[in-house]
């Protein structure tokens, strides 16, 4: 087993980040395939929650609108 030096206010972020049922080293490999994955760069969560947002949400007011329109009785085209 090997260790490595980190801060005490890192260390208490980490723990404070790492899911219950991981281990440090299962949480280790997850945030270094992460790195990988994105090829050192910093992913913009709020930019991709925002793109997602846009997209689904004019597909869930349009089947909000069918639906009220379908339980009114009314003829809705598709």
């Amino acid at each position: 087993m090997s260790s490595i030096s980190i801060d005490r206010q890192t260390k208490s972020e980490f723990d404070e980040l790492k899911p219950e049922d991981m281990t440090h080293d299962e949480f280790v490999q997850e945030l270094l395939a992460a790195y990988r994955r994105d090829n050192g760069e910093i992913v913009d969560v709020d930019s991709i929650v925002d793109d997602i947002e846009k997209k689904v949400a004019a597909n869930v007011e349009l089947a909000a609108y069918r639906g009220v329109q379908d339980a009114l009785g009314k003829d809705v085209k598709r």
